[in-house]
């Protein structure tokens, strides 16, 4: 397994509700990550999360703006995962 296939499989929290049609995972990254590797991590992530057939996109942030008004970390990022409808549902029931 790669480093970043590591970072994914440990530092992925997933928060959010089923019930909403979205997900919200989190991947955590080493603080002194380079920019350019914390979009490959989340770029990995995206499509890791893209192979269930549930999910109909993915969108993320990373990081925070220099006047940040929310607790994510620079070495954090945000995503929100949108299912598909429940009836669409291949590999998953709830």
């Amino acid at each position: 397994m790669s480093l970043g296939g590591l970072a994914i499989a440990i530092g992925m929290l997933v928060d959010g509700s089923v019930d909403e049609g979205s997900l919200t995972p989190q991947v955590l990254r080493l603080p002194d990550i380079s920019l350019d590797n914390s979009v490959r991590v989340e770029m990995d992530a995206q499509r890791a999360l893209l192979e269930f057939p549930e999910v109909l996109s993915i969108v993320s942030k990373i990081g925070r703006s220099e006047i940040a008004v929310e607790p994510m970390e620079p070495n954090e990022s945000d995503a929100i995962v949108t299912l598909k409808p429940r009836d669409q549902w291949t590999s998953a029931r709830d």
